[in-house]
């Protein structure tokens, strides 16, 4: 039983933004090429697994330290959004399998999933009424039909099959259509990104602090050499490792901006 001071602290913890900010946005659909198009699924939780593949590598792990990690951590735990203390969502092998995977399909295409944005593919969605969207990829536009909880948008799968972008695409496969499923809530997120974009380049970026990029990067190795070889695996550190900067910095940004003290108004 976790006492209530404990619990507290864990929601005050990195690992619970790691959690917010990285877990909770990777999506199971993104991965969907890696397995069987009969409308099947990964036994394991895909977020699970590509989370746990970040924390090795932000954590300099073994694997073997790594799912003792899982299985004892609260930390961990928190990270990978695991409820109870004895869960553990998959084995050393299926994590295996999922890197396996990963290569393979690196191998096959020249694409490695860690670093692609989700979808693949740019998917424009536009709100025609409150509950009503229209769904577009580079060569069709369909209507988002709302299901129980999400809305649900079928592309045309012998339209998909001459589209020239047919191999970049990470939409969910299925019998006769690609799937793209979303909520009203990614919707309002997606619209506020391509907001930001228009934006002025010189007022949404700074510069980055480039010497301080390539030192974190160094940190994560012994004696500035890599303890992996070959390219798959290599850029499989080397997206991790960057992914888990910019997850540092962010976590970092948001602790501080915690204590911002506030102006007073007297």
């Amino acid at each position: 039983m976790v006492s209530p001071k404990m619990v507290k602290e864990l929601q005050a913890s990195e690992e619970q933004k790691f959690y917010e900010l990285i877990f909770c946005n990777i999506k199971e659909e993104d991965f969907s090429c890696l397995y069987s198009e009969i409308d099947s699924r990964p036994n394991v939780p895909v977020n699970c697994m590509v989370s746990a593949i970040l924390l090795q590598h932000r954590q300099k792990l073994t694997y073997e330290r790594l799912l003792d990690s899982i299985k004892f951590n609260l930390l961990t735990k928190t990270a990978l959004g695991l409820q109870t203390l004895d869960e553990v969502p998959f084995s050393e092998a299926s994590l295996f399998n999922f890197q396996n995977k990963l290569n393979a399909y690196f191998i096959e295409t020249g694409i490695n999933l860690l670093e692609r944005e989700p979808g693949g593919v740019e998917i424009t969605i536009t709100q025609i009424s409150e509950d009503q969207y229209s769904v577009s990829c580079p060569n069709q536009s369909v209507k988002a039909e709302l299901g129980r909880k999400r809305f649900k948008a079928e592309f045309d799968l012998r339209i998909c099959s001459s589209c020239v972008f047919a191999s970049a695409c990470q939409l969910q496969k299925k019998k006769s259509a690609r799937v793209y499923y979303f909520t009203a809530a990614e919707y309002l997120k997606k619209k506020r990104l391509v907001n930001i974009q228009k934006i002025p380049k010189e007022r949404r970026s700074l510069r980055t602090n480039v010497e301080a990029t390539v030192s974190e990067f160094t940190r994560k190795m012994n004696n500035r050499k890599l303890k992996v070889r070959g390219r798959f695996k290599a850029t499989i550190f080397a997206f991790a490792v960057g992914i888990s900067v910019n997850f540092g910095r962010i976590y970092r940004y948001l602790k501080a901006k915690e204590v911002e003290p506030v102006a007073s108004t007297a």
